[in-house]
């Protein structure tokens, strides 16, 4: 709970950046949490990286850090094989 009070204003400040979200109908979509986590989304890889760094710095500034051995990135997209491996950081 004390978590979610503390990061009530996370999805205004991503909203700030110029990457990332996914539009669904007539909004754009950023963020998804629950209980201590967050998922970040993005239609292309700069985005996604462009989110996780801007999260990074919000959670600087609110004395938390991202714990990078629970991270993970899911990439979605339409038909076809694997696509090249992308580094993340």
């Amino acid at each position: 709970m004390l978590f979610n009070i503390l990061i009530a204003d996370i999805e205004g400040d991503i909203e700030k950046g110029r990457w990332g979200g996914l539009k669904l109908k007539d909004r754009k979509i950023y963020t998804l949490m629950y209980a201590d986590d967050i998922v970040v989304m993005a239609e292309e890889e700069h985005g996604v990286k462009a989110l996780v760094s801007r999260l990074e710095r919000y959670l600087d500034r609110k004395g938390l850090e991202l714990n990078v051995e629970k991270t993970k990135v899911m990439r979605f997209r339409k038909g076809g094989g694997r696509k090249k491996k992308i580094d993340w950081r």
